[in-house]
C-alpha cells in the first residue's frame, strides 16, 4: 500500500482521526508508484475541513510491514512509520507483530506533548513482537505529558528485535511505570540525527527494564 500522488505533494498514506484497525498490510513509502512518502500513518487533525481527532480514539496495527519511508525517496530526509500530531488525546494504541525497515527518522513517534498543553497523549501504548531494521533514530520515541499530577499511560514494550539501527533505540520521557522487557539489539550504528548515547533511555519512577 502506498500513495501515488501525481503532484508529489502528499506526504502520508493514512491520516487517522477516529478508531482505526489495520491488519496484514505492507506499507511501502518507496514504491515505484509514489514520489516518496514521509509517513505511513499519522494520527491527528488535518487541513481546513478535516475532522478533529476523536478523544479516546483507539488504534490497532497487527501483522503489518512498514518499509522505505524517506521523504521524496531521499535517504538523507526524514520518514516515520507511525506518528502522532499535536493535540491528540487517544485511548489505546496497540502495535503488534509488525516489522519496520528503512525509515529516515523514528519508526514510532508520539512525542509532541511538550509542544501543546494537554494532560495526556494516550491511555495505553503497547508495542510487542516487532522487529526494527535500519531505523535512523529511535525505533520508539514516546513522551507523556508534563503534568506530574495526572496519571501516566500504561506503556509496555516487549519482545522487540532491533538490528542495524541508531544506537538509542528507545526514548521514553515523562512516563512513570514504563515496562520494557525482552529486547534484543544488534549491530547498532551511528544515527544521522545524533541519537547515539544510551541504548534505552526510559525516565521516571517505577519504570522497569528486564530480560
Amino acid at each position: 500500500l502506498t500513495h501515488s500522488d501525481a503532484n508529489g505533494t502528499q506526504l502520508e498514506i493514512f491520516r487517522v482521526h477516529n478508531d482505526f484497525v489495520v491488519e496484514g498490510v505492507v506499507f511501502d513509502g518507496g514504491h515505484p508508484a509514489t514520489h516518496g512518502m514521509k509517513y505511513a500513518i499519522r494520527v491527528g487533525e488535518g487541513p481546513d475541513g478535516f475532522p478533529q481527532p476523536k478523544v479516546g480514539l483507539n488504534v490497532t496495527i497487527r501483522n503489518c510491514d512498514f518499509v522505505n519511508f524517506y521523504e521524496d525517496k531521499d535517504l538523507s530526509k526524514d520518514g516515520h512509520g507511525f506518528y502522532f500530531l499535536t493535540g491528540v488525546d487517544a485511548g489505546t494504541i496497540r502495535i503488534e507483530d509488525c516489522s519496520f525497515a528503512n525509515t529516515g527518522y523514528e519508526a514510532i513517534r508520539i512525542s509532541e506533548t511538550e509542544k501543546y498543553p494537554i494532560d495526556r497523549a494516550l491511555d495505553s501504548l503497547i508495542v510487542r513482537n516487532c522487529t526494527f531494521t535500519n531505523i535512523d533514530a529511535e525505533c520508539i520515541r514516546f513522551y507523556a505529558d508534563l503534568d506530574t499530577s495526572t496519571q501516566d499511560a500504561y506503556a509496555l514494550f516487549e519482545n522487540l528485535t532491533v538490528n542495524a539501527s541508531a544506537t538509542r533505540m528507545m526514548f521514553v520521557k515523562n512516563n512513570r511505570g514504563t515496562i520494557a522487557r525482552n529486547i534484543l539489539v544488534t549491530n547498532s550504528r551511528e544515527s544521522g540525527h545524533g541519537r547515539d548515547d544510551y541504548v534505552l533511555q526510559i525516565q521516571e519512577l517505577g519504570s522497569v527494564v528486564s530480560h
